[in-house]
């Protein structure tokens, strides 16, 4: 029978958990300061810089998770509010690649017919329109709301007792947690690929598609390998010496997304290059981005004018006005 076990357990996962972080912050803080200090398109850095900060935040909240285990809600919570933020960020990203929500619009109008993905690929294809892409960005929008708000329930249902991770009964909060949380990603990442598959053509300068899949790997490989990791817990498969399996489960599973952090800023830094921006730039700007990339009221614009999709949309007000 096969066990998960190392020995001597704490240091070993420890050790290689502050290495894996030190390493991913260094690759990602070396990244995003040389978007900073070539600051050639506005409209657009904003928001990488705002998506490469997700590699950092989850490695560092990993870590904490990983050397704190009690406390690893908390990190969890605050994990969960910047990973909706980022995804928001890469959404306006698109947007903004492709001229601002009108523009997006009306080019959609003109485009031909597009096939819906699985599980739906049997229905009728979908008329590209400012309707539906409207309805694909509130698709994702509702989970850049509702993330931060069930990581603040599960929060205080934790406090209150109530919130055991991996406890699937009905006198668990964890249990309608865990199915709201995993709804509104599935429709999140159901969203943003449809979208994708809208603008695909439209978007080809970027060189999209490795972009989209990274988000969908940073976003879905920490989800579904703490699935993995829950369920070989409650199967004995996974031990520590001097822990209990919570304990045991939460430091491999964050040791192990500390380590992978490495790749995907390795990965990001590959596909979210400085130089890809340097055609058809303006002078850069003398200002710098720091406050504009914490700037979450665009958050809350961006949802009014999404269920207001008849009005014309400028490219995002942060990214202009910094």
């Amino acid at each position: 029978m096969f066990y998960l076990s190392l020995e001597p357990s704490w240091q070993t996962a420890h050790s290689m958990a502050m290495w894996a972080t030190g390493i991913c912050v260094l690759i990602s803080a070396a990244h995003i300061t040389h978007h900073i200090r070539y600051y050639v398109r506005p409209e657009y850095q904003i928001h990488i810089v705002r998506v490469l900060l997700l590699i950092p935040v989850l490695a560092l909240g990993s870590l904490a998770s990983a050397v704190y285990p009690n406390t690893s809600q908390v990190w969890e919570t605050l994990q969960e509010c910047y990973e909706a933020f980022a995804i928001y960020s890469f959404l306006v990203l698109q947007i903004n690649f492709l001229g601002g929500d009108s523009r997006l619009a009306q080019n959609l109008e003109c485009a031909p017919r597009v096939k819906w993905l699985w599980p739906f690929s049997c229905w009728r294809p979908l008329a590209p329109s400012r309707d539906n892409f409207s309805m694909f960005k509130l698709g994702v929008m509702q989970f850049v709301f509702l993330k931060p708000v069930l990581g603040i329930v599960a929060l205080v249902c934790h406090l209150e007792g109530v919130y055991d991770v991996g406890e699937m009964n009905a006198h668990n909060a964890f249990l309608y947690i865990f199915v709201m949380v995993n709804g509104s990603l599935s429709l999140a990442l159901y969203s943003l690929f449809m979208f994708y598959t809208l603008a695909r053509e439209q978007l080809e300068p970027f060189n999209p598609f490795p972009k989209f899949l990274a988000m969908k790997a940073i976003i879905s490989i920490p989800w579904l390998q703490n699935i993995l990791f829950m369920v070989l817990g409650k199967a004995g498969y996974i031990t520590m010496a001097g822990a209990t399996t919570r304990e045991a489960v939460l430091v491999y599973s964050k040791s192990l997304v500390c380590v992978e952090m490495i790749v995907m800023a390795l990965y990001f830094a590959w596909f979210f290059p400085v130089d890809e921006l340097w055609d058809d730039a303006e002078n850069p700007e003398e200002t710098q981005p720091i406050a504009a990339i914490f700037r979450v009221t665009d958050v809350f614009d961006d949802a009014g004018k999404a269920l207001r999709p008849s009005n014309d949309i400028k490219l995002q007000a942060s990214s202009s006005s910094v």
